[in-house]
């Protein structure tokens, strides 16, 4: 059996040697479970790259030894496997429920586009009746999987401090191409400077979920006339800011 312990120290090439088994194995419970075979070699290759250039690191630095090796590695690759799984479904969401090349709502019909245009308008409602609106819409960007934009990362730091200009924003934060937790974990880092509470990239995207819930919740209705779930709300989420895009345009 590999010293695998010890070649987290030394050499994480032949880690990565060792581990291609539980690495497969990994990767495609995560691909059958969200119905996804044919990306398993997509994955795959972004398992492999992601440990080589940033977890191996990150797992030399939080391995504690309370459990083997082999199973933190395998509950990290899992947690970054879900991650990226919905960063690619939203993204087949995107592009079948809009088309970027024409203007939004173009091809809907007339009925439809005035219900659309009054969820989104309940959306907004409920986003503006939030103690943190600011907050909750980058965090609703991260979860959607959108591009952030540094008025809204101020927007973000204003609510907590109102004469403090942020400087210098993380691009990875902005761009929705990054990892999901690890974009919680920069706006998280971010807000602490001005916050009271050392904030936490993992609270925020509790507090994010919570918030995600109840909006779901209450959109739905009581007793329930609507359907949302946590992916379908992603298509009002993109129709709530291109909407957004095309008043200020």
């Amino acid at each position: 059996t590999p010293d695998y312990l010890h070649l987290l120290k030394t050499d994480y090439n032949t880690l990565l040697k060792e581990l291609q088994p539980l690495l497969r194995f990994a990767v495609n419970e995560v691909c059958t479970r969200y119905s996804m075979p044919d990306f398993f070699d997509d994955l795959l290759s972004s398992v492999n790259e992601e440990l080589l250039t940033h977890k191996f690191d990150k797992i030399k630095q939080t391995y504690s030894g309370e459990t083997k090796l082999t199973t933190y590695v395998v509950t990290v690759v899992t947690n970054y496997c879900k991650d990226v799984v919905r960063v690619e479904q939203s993204r087949k969401i995107r592009s079948e429920a809009i088309n970027e090349d024409t203007e939004i709502f173009s091809d809907i019909s007339s009925d439809t586009k005035a219900l659309i245009a009054d969820e989104i308008k309940r959306l907004n409602f409920l986003i503006l009746l939030n103690k943190y609106p600011a907050r909750l819409i980058s965090c609703l960007k991260i979860f959607a999987n959108i591009e952030l934009t540094p008025q809204e990362i101020n927007d973000t730091i204003a609510e907590l401090s109102k004469n403090s200009p942020l400087s210098t924003i993380p691009t990875e934060l902005l761009y929705f191409d990054e990892n999901e937790q690890q974009r919680y974990t920069l706006l998280a880092n971010l807000l602490s400077k001005y916050d009271k509470k050392d904030m936490q990239g993992d609270s925020l995207r509790r507090w994010s979920d919570r918030k995600i819930n109840d909006l779901i919740r209450v959109l739905n209705g009581n007793p329930p006339n609507k359907s949302y779930t946590k992916e379908s709300i992603i298509i009002l989420i993109e129709y709530f800011f291109s909407s957004k895009m095309s008043e200020s345009a």
